[in-house]
């Protein structure tokens, strides 16, 4: 996340499943960010209620369900998304994600 966006101005809502969120021993180990021990003041946690795997699928279809509810979790202008597989080999500036006219972009390099 310091790469992606200093700690100063990150607005970061962990967004978790029903059975996770009701869990306090497993929200907390999901809320526990970041792991140097730094505290984030914005720090938010949410509960998807579109949870019910029988109804919505299972791991990977909720995580896209979420992906496409994301702005009922914020009221950010911008939502970004990161997954594991996304590694950032330099810090991210203003400039990489928004145009000279504020607008969002995305510059990628694929293999």
């Amino acid at each position: 996340l310091h790469f992606f966006w200093p700690l100063e101005y990150a607005d970061v809502v962990v967004v978790l499943d029903q059975p996770v969120f009701n869990d306090e021993n497993i929200r907390a180990v999901h809320t526990a960010f970041p792991k140097n021990g730094t505290k984030l003041k914005n720090l938010h946690v949410a509960m998807n209620p579109r949870s019910n795997q029988s109804f919505y699928g299972g791991g990977w279809y909720i995580q896209q369900l979420i992906m496409f509810w994301a702005d009922n979790f914020t009221t950010a202008e911008y939502i970004g998304f990161m997954d594991d597989d996304t590694l950032f080999t330099q810090a991210v500036q203003e400039i990489d994600i928004f145009d000279e006219k504020g607008r969002p972009h995305v510059i990628a390099k694929y293999p």
